[in-house]
């Protein structure tokens, strides 16, 4: 009796667990987005600024990291990782907001950015998401949990 109730709260939990999965990628995808913001104005910055001196972006870059002075070639070195950071978040963001839901989860374990998950997770609000992907996620949870507590019942039977 008490192996079925908590089996129970265990598949219970499963689904709300999985149901969640759509809002939380929601709400990475908007910081994701909100971040490329960031990294697209930093990349017109410095792309103006190469443009006023001009050259062209890779060489204006070029020309930083090569120069003699420390703080120069150091602001080349941010320049260059800026204007990486800017392709990297497009690429992701075009690829998580492409996915269907079926390759959602691949989508956002392959496109993985712990500094935005971790922010995400910080201020995640749960939600009731009302859709056929939501009911498709918390069915995978529930059977997730099931197969979990099936398992964990085995090996406790198998110990004693």
């Amino acid at each position: 009796m008490i192996a079925r109730l908590a089996n129970g709260i265990l598949a219970v939990a499963g689904a709300g667990l999985g149901a969640q999965f759509p809002a939380f990628y929601q709400q990475y995808l908007q910081r994701l987005g909100g971040r490329l913001d960031q990294a697209r104005i930093e990349a017109e910055r410095i792309g103006g600024a190469a443009e006023a001196a001009g050259l062209r972006v890779a060489d204006y870059v070029e020309r930083l990291i090569a120069n003699a002075d420390p703080v120069v070639r150091s602001t080349g070195a941010i320049h260059a990782a800026a204007l990486t950071d800017a392709r990297e978040l497009a690429s992701s963001r075009a690829a998580l907001a492409g996915a269907t839901g079926i390759e959602r989860p691949s989508a956002f374990v392959g496109h993985f950015d712990r500094d935005i998950a971790l922010s995400t997770l910080h201020d995640f609000q749960p939600a009731l998401p009302l859709t056929l992907e939501a009911a498709a996620y918390a069915l995978a949870g529930l059977l997730l949990a099931t197969l979990l507590a099936s398992a964990f019942a085995t090996a406790l039977r198998a110990r004693a």
